[in-house]
């Protein structure tokens, strides 16, 4: 499959955190490693992207969530912060392998699926 994603609307930093966090995508692909990336989105402050995604060669269109049971999303994490506190952070986590179990009807989560 194919995804093209255009984003707009960013400061300049947003667009150099996103680009680099594609580039480690990259990274990790060539040095065949697993590891969770983020990112952070500030919608408080000034972080308001206009994003459209088209998929193979379809029409654009606004991105839209996947609504399927995949289990938990949320959970909190502590980062260091430059001062040496460790407050305590939600984050968002979107595992696409239990997405895959869930388009091929064989996820754990689901009672009738097979492993």
């Amino acid at each position: 499959m194919k995804l093209d994603i255009k984003i707009a609307n960013l400061t300049e930093a947003q667009a150099v955190a996103i680009e680099e966090l594609l580039a480690v995508w990259l990274y990790m692909r060539d040095s065949k490693m697993s590891m969770w990336t983020s990112f952070f989105a500030d919608s408080n402050a000034d972080f308001a992207p206009d994003i459209m995604v088209k998929k193979d060669d379809t029409v654009w269109n606004t991105p839209k969530r996947f609504m399927q049971d995949i289990g938990l999303r949320v959970g909190k994490v502590k980062f260091v912060e430059d001062n040496g506190s460790e407050p305590e952070h939600e984050i968002y986590l979107l595992d696409y392998l239990k997405v895959q179990n869930v388009l091929e009807g064989k996820s754990p989560i689901l009672k009738d699926s097979s492993e």
